[in-house]
């Protein structure tokens, strides 16, 4: 028997197995990748200083950063931001709907994510209004 029918009767079925085994540890490592790229753009990305513009609209860094937000879910928003400072609901992340973030203090803008079935499906950039008494857990409210 020559080297060709030896191949053509299964010879080289050595090499599938093989070729299979490396895409799959290359999809792995592509989707391992782009997780701890994803982790560190929610980590370290910030918001721009002057985060809108004079119509309102957020920049185009904030809207990135609310992109990439978008899709993700509250594992992987909490592991990379820490728990939310503030929620919608029973006041446990894990189980509300509504998460809130400050972005920037001086200009008084706050992050708000929401969930659908533990995915970010919906981020919106807020401003507290000049004037707006913030709470003191000190302090009775006003005119009480």
């Amino acid at each position: 028997m020559n080297e060709l029918s030896r191949r053509r009767q299964g010879g080289g079925s050595i090499l599938w197995p093989l070729l299979i085994m490396g895409g799959v540890v290359a999809t792995v490592a592509l989707v391992a990748i782009a997780f701890l790229l994803l982790q560190s753009q929610l980590r370290h990305r910030r918001p721009a200083r002057n985060a809108r513009d004079r119509n309102g609209e957020s920049s185009p860094s904030l809207q990135s950063f609310r992109n990439a937000i978008l899709g993700v879910d509250k594992g992987t928003i909490l592991r990379a931001l820490g728990p939310p400072p503030a929620t919608i609901g029973q006041g446990i992340a894990t189980r509300d709907d509504t998460w809130y973030y400050p972005l920037d203090p001086s200009q008084r803008l706050a992050l708000a994510i929401q969930f659908q079935d533990d995915v970010a499906r919906q981020t919106s950039v807020l401003r507290s209004p000049a004037g707006v008494l913030t709470a003191d857990p000190g302090k009775p409210p006003a005119g009480q």
